[in-house]
């Protein structure tokens, strides 16, 4: 299977742009109960299956440098991945994708693959070179495939130059409230920082953590771990990973970046091949002296609960 590559730009700063204009949304925001095996696996069904989507029905073309369109199904899936994850974090639904940055993204991911090369910093010598396409570049995500199972890529962040997961946490930032994104027959970009509406949710987790505390699809357990708090202060922090017999895992924990959404401690259990290979395998996981925005210490635990997905006709 061909390896996906993919890049990210750190965006500190983030402005407030609010559109009234034709959007991608969402109808009606799912919920789930991630302490509750049966919600886990209906919502899994319902809303990461139900997003994979079989090509996004480009209409554009390199020759002519049109950036073209994608489908409405499309669109459609790509938000509902985009939240499947939120959701699985405790996090508030992305609304809506916004039309103008879609149509802005589109013309990135034209560039991208009418030099089949990716860059948050496109040269104007590029084919197709617009100055929309480099400005979305510079502000999202970008990946070499497409729709929803970019999304599933930029979650996972694997790859030596993904090692502090911004793509992920870029994903799982609390106060986006839209989102834009355009795809070509391969390449695509997400437009995550830096133009889309914020919003601070009123409600929130005591931390945002990939994988989530309770019951996940051990698919969906990526190589890198990550936890994360708005300003917190990982420097000093340890983290133990035992498992269902209270036997230490050893980890080796990622050097520590800010600039990508919530600040984010990193790590990579060191697992073997078909660990989760069991129908339910729980993991324990502490991290000791995080430094709040307060100034105060504080100490986290929770589980992690690998479960596959029962095979259906």
């Amino acid at each position: 299977m061909r390896t996906i590559i993919i890049f990210f730009i750190s965006l500190a700063a983030i402005t407030v742009f609010i559109t009234a204009c034709e959007k991608t949304s969402v109808e009606k925001t799912p919920t789930v109960d991630l302490g509750n095996k049966q919600d886990v696996i209906d919502f899994y069904i319902s809303d990461y299956e139900g997003s994979h989507q079989y090509g996004v029905d480009w209409t554009g073309s390199t020759s002519s440098c049109s950036p073209g369109t994608i489908s409405d199904e499309a669109l459609a899936n790509t938000l509902k991945r985009v939240n499947y994850f939120r959701i699985s974090a405790g996090l508030p639904a992305v609304t809506h994708f916004d039309a103008e940055l879609n149509a802005k993204c589109q013309k990135g991911a034209l560039m991208m693959y009418a030099n089949q090369e990716l860059s948050h910093i496109p040269p104007a010598t590029w084919s197709c070179y617009t100055q929309d396409g480099a400005n979305a570049a510079s502000h999202s995500n970008i990946a070499t495939n497409t729709g929803s199972s970019s999304i599933t890529s930029y979650m996972s962040d694997h790859g030596q130059y993904n090692y502090s997961v911004g793509h992920r946490r870029w994903i799982l930032y609390p106060p986006t409230k839209t989102m834009g994104h355009g795809s070509a027959t391969s390449y695509s970009m997400l437009w995550v920082a830096g133009g889309v509406e914020l919003e601070t949710p009123t409600e929130l987790p005591e931390f945002i953590s990939w994988p989530p505390k309770g019951y996940v699809p051990y698919n969906l357990i990526f190589d890198r771990w990550s936890f994360s708090i708005a300003k917190a202060d990982f420097s000093n922090t340890s983290i133990t990973m035992t498992d269902k017999s209270g036997n230490k895992i050893q980890i080796n924990v990622e050097s520590i970046k800010d600039g990508y959404g919530d600040n984010t401690i990193v790590w990579v259990p060191d697992l073997s091949y078909g660990y989760w290979g069991e129908d339910e395998t729980k993991v324990h996981v502490e991290l000791k002296n995080v430094k709040m925005q307060s100034g105060d210490t504080k100490n986290f635990e929770y589980d992690v609960v690998s479960i596959r997905i029962p095979s259906r006709k």
